[in-house]
């Protein structure tokens, strides 16, 4: 089944946590993200300096493929993180964070 939603959530490390918060995500965080039903991946990008072009605003975006309802997964993970069953880190600056659902678009309208 293709993808019906792609979640994206940008983020940055607390000052000098950078390889710690990179490690969680790799280790521990997109490996739990990927056993919630309905996604179907879920990668780890960072942002790079681009000539003559300022740097994104966030160090990291996380991106999760789904498929099914977008928001009932949404909810699962909220779940997950609230009741503990996905670890947190504390090198991850909760300020930072900034949250999407994304649906593919098609031509002509929703």
């Amino acid at each position: 089944m293709k993808a019906t939603a792609v979640f994206i959530v940008s983020s940055n490390a607390v000052e000098g946590r950078a390889d710690a918060l990179r490690t969680w995500y790799h280790q521990v965080h997109l490996q739990d993200a990927r056993r919630i039903p309905g996604v179907t991946s879920a990668n780890l990008y960072e942002s790079l300096p681009a000539e003559g072009r300022p740097r994104a605003g966030h160090q990291f975006m996380a991106v999760y493929e789904v498929e099914g309802d977008p928001v009932a997964v949404w909810t699962e993970f909220d779940r997950r993180i609230a009741e503990g069953v996905m670890a947190m880190t504390e090198a991850l600056d909760p300020a930072s964070l900034s949250f999407a659902i994304w649906k593919p678009s098609v031509a002509g309208g929703s």
